[in-house]
């Protein structure tokens, strides 16, 4: 899978040109010079500082991230290698974040003050795997970013669901039926449908219910399945991921979704 066609359209306004040199898919290699101007340029940037010549676990999870999240219009996915010998590449952005070399591989998300202003640093630091990154971005993010198979619209809603009491849930649940039963059959309606029968779990069964859900998931795709299978419960995840890690919504969503219910 392949950076969605918008990435590419800034990189390529920005003059930038892809490594040539052991590229990883999605991911898109930075130096000190096409950083800022780069970064800047999305909402998120999810950055991973590392040696000048990667490998291991650590590097191929990051190489399934990039293929996993490539289709997120607005996040980057970008690596920084940083070189302790020779030309010393990009030895001024190792200073600038105070890295040493045992700190490799490091990994940074940055958000875009939606101003355009003040560019805020998050350093992971934590056990790397796909999915525990993953849900430190959906953690970080919200319903600002919108994982593949999800919907902005039903996150917001998701993040409103997981954050009111008990009747707020029921009157969110309420009007997701509603929405659901008025969409065209297709596969938006099959993507609204995840969300409706999540809150509907959480409404009967609780939190518990939601994570039994989301083990059951991860247990099935440790089996042998079909590649639409597979897809399936991949999506599954992503839509769990808008309920389980989100933070509390603004002021201003809150009102707004409160005025619809």
């Amino acid at each position: 899978m392949h950076l969605s066609i918008a990435v590419i359209i800034v990189l390529a306004l920005l003059g930038f040109r892809p490594s040539l040199a052991t590229p990883l898919l999605g991911v898109v290699q930075l130096d000190s010079l096409s950083f800022n101007k780069t970064v800047r340029r999305f909402p998120f940037s999810l950055v991973k500082f590392d040696g000048g010549y990667p490998t291991g676990e650590k590097h191929k999870i990051f190489a399934q991230l990039g293929r996993e999240l490539s289709e997120v219009r607005n996040l980057l996915v970008a690596e920084v290698r940083i070189k302790t010998y020779g030309d010393k590449e990009n030895e001024d952005i190792a200073m600038r974040f105070g890295f040493q070399e045992a700190d490799y591989p490091e990994i940074i998300l940055f958000i875009q003050d939606k101003k355009g202003g003040t560019l805020r640093e998050i350093r992971y630091g934590a056990e790397v795997s796909a999915d525990a990154v993953i849900n430190f971005l959906k953690s970080k993010a919200g319903s600002d970013l919108t994982l593949p198979g999800c919907l902005k619209e039903f996150d917001r809603y998701a993040q409103f669901f997981v954050n009111n009491d008990e009747k707020d849930r029921q009157r969110m649940l309420d009007k997701v039926v509603e929405i659901v039963s008025e969409m065209r059959p297709g596969s938006r309606k099959d993507k609204a449908t995840r969300y409706m029968k999540i809150m509907e779990t959480f409404v009967t069964r609780g939190l518990e219910g939601v994570e039994h859900e989301e083990e059951r998931a991860r247990k099935l795709l440790e089996e042998k399945l079909s590649q639409e299978k597979r897809i399936n419960f991949e999506i599954m995840l992503n839509v769990l991921k808008s309920f389980k890690y989100t933070k509390k919504p603004s002021r201003r969503l809150e009102r707004k979704i409160r005025d619809e219910l």
